[in-house]
């Protein structure tokens, strides 16, 4: 009864979320690094790239990310690669750290997402840390517009949900999500260059 009245007395509004996988078979496995994984020249691989530069995570650094290794048997895949820390999101992107900026709506609004194409390379406005300023090196029309296609099939409530879960008010989470659209948006207009 003591923990019942102790947890009723602590309900209102409560800080953020942060999300950490504990599952007892699965162990961390070491960090991987933007530059040199499994993964590098993937698709899959620079439409992360993408995703981060649409949310504007300037802080790709090595020690964000995370390896799970699997213990049991079964369907699982026997390690995951996990961006943990996105925490320097939602901002303006920089290529230094301590001139970084995070969950501010106005610079998140006036960053631009595409800077130009150059035949089938795209140059995004974002600035990741200096240490991976080469991330977004080989970015092509075609990681834009396979992570925009995801993106684009997300629900109203899905976008409401997860930045209701990230601790954001509904007018916050609006306002992030419309941005979000529209650099949706402004990648899906490349599928029409010819």
């Amino acid at each position: 009864m003591k923990i019942r009245r102790k947890w009723l007395d602590n309900s209102g509004p409560q800080p953020e979320a942060r999300f950490r996988l504990k599952e007892s078979d699965w162990k961390k496995g070491g960090e991987w690094d933007w530059q040199d994984n499994p993964f590098v020249g993937m698709r899959e691989l620079r439409g992360l790239v993408v995703l981060m530069a649409m949310i504007n995570n300037w802080d790709l650094k090595t020690s964000n990310n995370q390896i799970y290794e699997h213990r049991g048997g079964g369907p699982s895949p026997a390690r995951e690669y996990v961006v943990k820390d996105l925490g320097e999101s939602f901002g303006r992107s920089v290529r230094y750290y301590a001139l970084g900026k995070g969950n501010d709506l106005g610079e998140f609004q006036r960053e631009g997402f595409i800077r130009q194409v150059d035949g089938e390379r795209v140059v995004l406005e974002f600035r990741p840390i200096i240490l991976n300023l080469n991330v977004t090196r080989d970015i092509t029309v075609d990681d834009v517009l396979w992570t925009c296609r995801r993106l684009a099939k997300l629900s109203d409530r899905q976008w409401r949900d997860a930045f209701r879960a990230a601790g954001y008010t509904d007018e916050q989470g609006a306002a992030y999500s419309a941005r979000l659209r529209e650099k949706i948006q402004e990648g899906l207009a490349l599928a029409s260059r010819s």
